[in-house]
């Protein structure tokens, strides 16, 4: 497929493997790089293959910046520069007597008829292919193709890497998208804090700004946006940043933090152009020039109202608390009493013609009040998110995040469809309510999201120890067995990014979850009751229930400790794909 270059004189050819044949087509297409690979067979060099240049002409060929490669003009090269041999990997000696189409991915003779077909009425030609190197690889290029005017007819390739430029817009490209969809606000403002057209959707709604026009969805389109964004400009620079936030100390501190090119941040009101006010937290990156000149900022504005009235809450609450010692000892029964009321006493419902999801589970705190917990929730009829976690440290600050995670993950499970992206969101809700704690409050999870309609699950780990796999061939996996990525515990890393997996999940599996108080539990000698002794146990009681295979293994782990408590607090819960029917009722803790 070609393009005319906007002076008349180049004809731009981009190439890829799917779209070779086209390149002869006569309606033109939008240019696309080609990404395939592919073996080349390089043939011996061709022994009657024309003499090279003259020396001054060889001088010339080698001070080239490009990549310099002369072929005959069925393709067959003559020579090479040095800035070819660094580029392919190879000598140019290795090049001669092979044909140029052997270091196009994708290409044939096709393509040298069409630039034979557009030489003959212009200066050059301009190729968009990734060449392949001698040890395989491959790189993105564009080609420069004409002819020369020497006493054997010859085609002169010169090849530039276009690695970085590939990759720097690719990275541009990615970042505008992000902009125009992030769920955050986000705004360019000059040095004067007046905002600019990059300012997306999500924040001129949360401001009562008019929103950006949309991106044209056909270079048809282009030049009416062109026209629509310079409008939108123009209209926008009337309003500056400043305008929407009331407390003058704040304002102070972002317009000296532009002028000094200095990243800042802080949390403070806001007020829209309609009166309004919520809590925003703000994050503010300078846009500085390579000569060291602030041109403006990249400011990324969060509504944290919710977030903020709940830590206020807790905060609250947890003066209260320490001002009410005399009422400790009810204050804990009565959370104790409210966190076992939490725990499920049937289970969510999950069917579909290959089966039902069927569930058991042990639970065992330490003290009045635990850190471990575990949330069932029903996001259709044939779907459950299953989420599983550890909290560090006990009594009524554990308490207090569980009953948070709770409500995060009740809301972000129904939401987000994605394993991964729930596991993202739900770290950086976590993280944003604890960010003003003296210490750091961290929570190991896993979560997994069972359908048994599409006989699939997808699992995501924050830190929290592997669950348990009973495949439906008999065998069992334990610690890594699913190759889940390392993710950070929940609350360490505020901007982690966690990835889930997907695999089958069929009739007759099994998977069990549990925290590490199990794992850990330890007896004055022997070690600790580990993996291997939950796993021992595990298969033992295959064929048995569910509820009777989790009481086994705690049985066990206690006679391994010799004790009848647990140091640490102990949560179990097996998830099993079974036949038809109505889920098992509750286990009691």
């Amino acid at each position: 497929m070609s393009e005319e270059n906007a002076f008349g004189t180049t004809m731009r050819i981009d190439l890829s493997p799917e779209v070779l044949k086209s390149l002869q087509a006569p309606a033109p297409h939008r240019p696309r790089s080609g990404d395939a690979t592919g073996v080349i067979r390089i043939r011996a060099k061709s022994p009657d293959a024309p003499p090279a240049s003259n020396d001054d002409f060889r001088k010339l060929l080698q001070s080239l910046y490009d990549a310099a490669i002369l072929t005959t003009s069925d393709g067959r090269i003559i020579d090479a520069n040095a800035r070819a041999e660094q580029f392919f990997h190879t000598t140019a000696a290795f090049l001669a007597g092979h044909n140029i189409l052997e270091l196009l991915n994708g290409a044939d003779a096709s393509l040298l008829s069409a630039i034979q077909s557009s030489l003959a009425a212009r200066s050059f030609v301009l190729i968009q292919v990734q060449c392949i190197r001698a040890d395989g690889g491959t790189f993105p290029s564009e080609i420069a193709v004409g002819h020369l005017p020497l006493s054997v007819p010859c085609l002169a390739f010169y090849v530039r890497d276009v690695t970085i430029r590939r990759d720097t817009e690719l990275s541009l490209q990615t970042g505008i998208t992000a902009l125009r969809t992030a769920a955050s606000g986000i705004a360019v403002v000059t040095p004067f804090g007046t905002f600019t057209k990059d300012l997306n959707p999500a924040l001129a709604e949360r401001l009562g700004l008019p929103p950006p026009p949309a991106p044209p969805i056909s270079s048809e389109r282009q030049k009416e946006y062109n026209e629509l964004a310079a409008a939108y400009a123009k209209d926008i620079a009337r309003f500056s940043l400043g305008e929407f936030i009331p407390d003058a100390r704040v304002k102070e501190e972002i317009a000296s933090a532009i002028a000094s090119a200095a990243p800042w941040n802080g949390e403070f009101r806001m007020r829209s152009l309609a009166g309004r006010e919520f809590w925003a937290r703000a994050v503010l990156a300078p846009n500085v020039t390579g000569e060291g000149e602030c041109i403006g900022a990249v400011v990324s504005i969060l509504d944290v109202s919710a977030e903020r009235a709940a830590k206020e809450g807790m905060e609250r609450y947890m003066k209260q608390l320490a001002a009410r010692n005399a009422e400790m000892e009810t204050d804990l029964k009565m959370a104790r009493d409210v966190q076992m009321a939490l725990l499920p006493a049937t289970y969510p419902k999950a069917s579909s013609a290959a089966g039902k999801l069927a569930f058991a589970h042990v639970y065992h705190p330490s003290g009045l009040v635990g850190g471990d917990f575990f949330s069932l929730v029903r996001v259709s009829d044939h779907e459950v998110m299953v989420f599983m976690a550890d909290v560090m440290g006990h009594g009524p600050r554990a308490a207090m995040i569980v009953a948070t995670l709770r409500g995060l993950i009740d809301q972000f499970a129904r939401e987000v469809p994605d394993t991964g992206e729930f596991m993202t969101r739900l770290n950086a809700a976590y993280a944003g309510i604890f960010s003003g704690t003296e210490e750091v409050m961290f929570a190991t999870g896993v979560a997994c999201r069972f359908d048994v309609a599409a006989q699939r699950l997808e699992i995501a780990n924050a830190g929290h120890p592997h669950p348990i796999v009973r495949r439906a061939d008999g065998t069992y996996a334990k610690g890594n067995g699913m190759d889940l990525p390392p993710a950070p515990a929940l609350g360490l890393l505020p901007d982690a990014e966690y990835t889930a997996v997907s695999r089958d999940f069929l009739p007759g599996e099994r998977l069990l979850f549990f925290t590490d108080g199990l794992s850990e539990a330890e007896g004055e000698t022997g070690g600790p009751f580990g993996e291997e002794g939950i796993l021992e146990v595990f298969r033992a009681g295959e064929g048995a229930p569910l509820a009777h295979a989790l009481k086994e293994i705690v049985a066990a782990a206690k006679r391994k400790t010799g004790e009848d408590e647990f140091a640490d607090d102990v949560g179990l819960l097996a998830v099993e794909f079974a036949g038809g029917g109505t889920p098992p009722p509750a286990s009691e803790t």
